[in-house]
């Protein structure tokens, strides 16, 4: 792929969305936010956003829940938590995100569950549902990405949205998590009636993603997504086998919960074991340290591409790790899942 900074790649062959076609000769972010005004998204926006409905969880394992239950943590222990997690404070009055002592995906974590988010009352309903896949490299799940991004999902596109929250080390495998991801794509799917399914990663989340593509490769397996977006993903898993680069605060890389998470990363990488995925859409920024272009999502867009998958890339300079939603990104997602059939009025 090209290297240019503050450019928006999108390689030829790829499948362009109107306004990431629209968008890639401007070539920054507010070159992609003139894009999607121009294509109506944001007075889309205005006139859809009646506030998107909460509803019960919906619990993923049978049998009782599973241990420990309770907080991920308590309160006199917060201290060790990652700085990320308190969104420059303690979740206080004016934070778009619940508090920390209320937060479902800090709480539980041993019990998979889906937490939806359904359209407005009286809205028509749209074609399909999305399953959203937080990150925070499989010990903790940033919040930012959950609620926020299915809210938006179910306001903007008129679908049912879950949050998926899953199995995290240091008690759980690779394997549960992809246990879990399957598990909430087959519920989202039969909760719609046979699909179709979105699933959408951020960071270590897109590696789930990405992953749980390569685990089911058969199409009509109900446990694959039919199609995917990458926000910022992880690609190569390498770095979680070294304690220098793996980032981990509460898990030992020798253990066979951390190992496993490198099993089957060849099948992400371009090389003869590469599982080509559905329909994919994809986002990387050249400020991300954490999840370089260069060393992951480049990688497997090359590889899909190669495999004769549709692929569209949003790619330049778009601010460091973590930045969650973005109407930068949003709009030409949604006019790529659109094309895709998603959102269409049944």
């Amino acid at each position: 792929l090209p290297q240019a900074h503050g450019s928006m790649d999108v390689p030829g062959r790829s499948h362009r969305a109107t306004i990431v076609a629209a968008a890639a000769t401007a070539g920054t972010v507010s070159g992609l936010l003139a894009a999607a005004a121009a294509h109506g998204y944001f007075e889309r926006r205005r006139l859809r956003m009646e506030s998107a409905q909460t509803v019960a969880p919906i619990r993923l394992l049978k049998g009782p829940p599973q241990e420990p239950l309770g907080p991920v943590l308590p309160r006199s222990d917060w201290h060790k938590y990652p700085q990320w997690v308190f969104f420059g404070g303690d979740r206080g009055t004016g934070c778009q995100h619940p508090p920390l002592e209320a937060d479902p995906l800090f709480h539980d974590i041993a019990d998979p569950v889906l937490l939806p988010m359904v359209p407005p009352v009286g809205r028509t309903r749209g074609r399909g549902a999305a399953v959203v896949v937080p990150g925070g490299n499989f010990e903790l799940l940033g919040s930012h990405e959950g609620e926020p991004v299915a809210r938006w999902l179910a306001e903007t596109l008129g679908i049912d949205a879950y949050v998926l929250r899953y199995r995290l080390l240091p008690l759980a495998s690779h394997t549960d998590r992809l246990a879990d991801l399957g598990q909430a794509v087959l519920e989202a799917r039969h909760r719609t009636g046979g699909g179709p399914v979105l699933a959408i990663g951020f960071s270590a989340g897109g590696y789930l993603v990405a992953s749980g593509c390569a685990n089911v490769t058969d199409e009509k397996d109900g446990r694959r997504p039919d199609a995917i977006a990458l926000v910022y993903p992880c690609i190569d898993s390498t770095e979680w086998g070294d304690a220098a680069t793996a980032g981990f605060w509460n898990t030992s890389v020798e253990s066979p919960q951390a190992k496993s998470c490198l099993e089957g990363k060849e099948r992400l990488l371009p090389g003869p074991f590469f599982a080509a995925p559905p329909p994919t859409f994809i986002v990387s920024s050249t400020g991300d340290d954490i999840c370089p272009p260069a060393r992951h999502a480049d990688q497997y867009v090359k590889a899909a591409e190669d495999a004769g998958v549709p692929v569209t890339v949003l790619r330049g300079d778009l601010g460091s790790h973590g930045f969650g939603l973005q109407d930068f990104w949003a709009a030409p997602c949604i006019a790529w899942a659109e094309q895709l059939g998603f959102g269409r009025n049944q």
